[in-house]
């Protein structure tokens, strides 16, 4: 093939098909095309969904942290006996 410096492997091919596997050959080139297509743009589809479902977990991943910090903050003045008197849990002298 590179001897004769043909531009495909199988160059006489179309000679020997006749017009109806000409259109059947055409009709699954472009099938396989589209399917190259829309398998790329649901890649890409599928890439932006996981992006926006990522930056949403953060967010409310940063709501839990918070939440739990404030907690955690609650928490620690209770132990300290923050608005009752000698730390216990429900107030008054024991």
């Amino acid at each position: 093939m590179t001897a004769l410096n043909l531009p495909t492997k199988r160059p006489f091919k179309k000679m020997f098909m006749n017009e109806d596997d000409k259109k059947i050959y055409s009709m699954v080139q472009r099938l396989s095309h589209l399917d190259k297509v829309s398998i790329s743009q649901k890649k890409a589809k599928e890439a932006e969904k996981k992006d926006i479902k990522t930056k949403r977990e953060e967010k409310v991943q940063e709501k839990r942290d918070a939440y739990s910090k404030e907690n955690r903050k609650d928490r620690y003045k209770k132990a300290q006996g923050g608005r009752n008197q000698g730390g216990n849990k429900f107030g008054g002298k024991k």
